[in-house]
């Protein structure tokens, strides 16, 4: 689930048989615009490279939990613990 994202048709075909990072890289040529694009897309801020794929799934699956919570009006899990 937390790989899962819809991209419409020309970004999806340029990004096929891409690296993620390297694709940003060549889409988004300014620190902000790829800020931005990851912050739309829940993109998180670590190595996107596939070594590091756990890490990008369970952080992208926490921002997008904080994101329903927030959307519901809700704490997570994580903010009544903390």
């Amino acid at each position: 689930m937390p790989n899962l994202q819809l991209l419409e048709g020309i970004p999806n075909q340029e990004k096929s048989d891409s690296d993620f990072g390297d694709w940003l890289k060549s889409m988004f040529h300014s620190e902000q615009e790829r800020a931005n694009y990851m912050a739309k897309n829940y993109i998180p801020a670590v190595d996107l490279s596939v070594l590091h794929f756990r890490e990008f799934a369970t952080e992208r699956r926490n921002l997008i939990k904080s994101q329903f919570a927030a959307l519901l009006g809700v704490r997570t899990s994580d903010e009544v613990l903390g």
